[in-house]
């Protein structure tokens, strides 16, 4: 299960935040370091494991930040209180259809 949800999901972010590309967040998280926060469900989950990849991968520096609740972390992205985190596809084309969220990357 852990594999097919690594395999596709969508890095997005709150219709909120400036960046509108992945290349935009990494910008951002290379000339302002730790001041970008990335929700995630824990250490070792999926948007932890990609977090942590794309900060060795790229060089920028973006802050995680811990929920208890996936659905929690999914709320403050729409809502705008957290900036980024990845999600599976189907919540994301809703949100985004809604104009609460926009897509910076996708992997599938």
């Amino acid at each position: 299960v852990v594999h097919s949800y690594l395999a596709n999901f969508v890095i997005v972010a709150s219709a909120k935040y400036p960046a509108n590309t992945l290349r935009e967040l990494i910008d951002a998280g290379k000339s302002k370091p730790g001041t970008i926060n990335w929700a995630t469900p824990g250490i070792g989950s999926a948007p932890h494991l990609v977090l942590a990849w794309l900060q060795a991968t790229s060089g920028a520096e973006f802050t995680n930040v811990l929920y208890k609740e996936v659905s929690q972390s999914w709320t403050d992205i729409q809502s705008g209180q957290a900036d980024v985190t990845i999600n599976p596809p189907g919540p994301v084309v809703q949100a985004m259809k809604a104009g609460r969220v926009k897509p910076l990357a996708y992997s599938g």
